[in-house]
Formats: C-alpha cells, sequence, structure tokens
C-alpha cells in the first residue's frame, strides 16, 4: 500500500475527532489526577513489578529448558557500538578478533592474544551488571588479559561524543604497544 493511500486511510479514521487543545489540557488533568492517586500508582507499581517478575520467570524457564538463546542485538550480532568500534580499529588498521571465547565468557574485542576491550551499554551500569562485570574482569586478568572498558554513549550528541573519543584516546595511548 503507497503512502498517499495509507495517509487517506488515517485521515477518514480520525476525521471526526477533534484534538482541540481543550481536550488535550483534559485528558492531561485526568492523568495527573491518576497519578496524585497513590491507590493507583501502587497499582501501577504492583502491574510493573508483576511484569518484570514473569520476564524474568519466563526466561529462566527459557534457560532450563534449553529454549533460551540469548539476547538478540541485531541481525549481524553486533550492536551499533561494535560496529562503531570495528569500523574504527579497521581504519586504523589494528588488528582484532571479535566475540572470543575465553572460559564461559565472550569478549568484544580481542588483541594480540592478551588485550580486552569490553564495550559497556548503559546496562552496565545497574549494581547487578557492576557486579558482574568485576568478576568476569577477575577472571580474564586471572587468565592473564588485560581488561579495558570503554561506557559507550550515543556518538550522535555532543556530550556522548566527546566521553567516547575521550576514552578511546586514553585505550589508544594506554595500550599503544600492545595494539
Amino acid at each position: 500500500m503507497d503512502f498517499e493511500k495509507r495517509s487517506k486511510i488515517m485521515n477518514d479514521r480520525w476525521k471526526n475527532y477533534e484534538f482541540t487543545e481543550e481536550i488535550l489540557l483534559k485528558l492531561s488533568n485526568v492523568s495527573k489526577a491518576m497519578w496524585n492517586n497513590s491507590e493507583y500508582r501502587e497499582n501501577m507499581k504492583t502491574v510493573y513489578e508483576r511484569n518484570v517478575q514473569n520476564r524474568t520467570n519466563g526466561i529462566k524457564l527459557a534457560v532450563r529448558e534449553g529454549r533460551w538463546h540469548g539476547w538478540t542485538i541485531s541481525p549481524s550480532g553486533n550492536s551499533y557500538a561494535e560496529k562503531y568500534f570495528e569500523t574504527l580499529f579497521d581504519s586504523l588498521d589494528i588488528k582484532y578478533r571479535r566475540e572470543v571465547k575465553i572460559g564461559k565468557y565472550f569478549v568484544d574485542f580481542l588483541f594480540n592474544d592478551s588485550l580486552i576491550l569490553e564495550v559497556d551499554g548503559k546496562q552496565h551500569n545497574t549494581i547487578d551488571h557492576i557486579e558482574k562485570d568485576k568478576v568476569r574482569d577477575e577472571f580474564l586478568i586471572s587468565q592473564g588479559y588485560s581488561v579495558f572498558r570503554i561506557s559507550w554513549k550515543n556518538v550522535n550528541h555532543i556530550e556522548g561524543r566527546t566521553l567516547v573519543h575521550t576514552q578511546i584516546n586514553v585505550f589508544l595511548n594506554k595500550f599503544a604497544g600492545i595494539l
């Protein structure tokens, strides 16, 4: 179906509804009133916690039954951040291997069979992930590897670009002899 046809269908569907500022303000006030109700907030909290628990239990069950295959990031298996670093290292002619299994862990990047680079998204900022990353890093270090972590931020914004580029420069300078 082409764009014009879809637009006409959507316009026909909504033509009897007029969302004036007055109606939008009323909807906003209703939402505020609902949220100010402590019983409503408690109910929403319970619903949220139940949904989280159901997802967690579903994943645990899938793992036990052998149906869980991990998180799917993209069809190619790489996140945008990992593709960004692949492009960077390729442009600098730095040799690396991707998703190398060491013990029970897969590392993002392995250089010269001695240096590991992990690219951490915001999920690594949770207490649970911080603890898991610490255990993982201790294991990798005990196996003779050096581990460096870069916190990924959106490079389309100046703050993220500055942070990521600063960390990249530290990484490249610190390990210039290995790379």
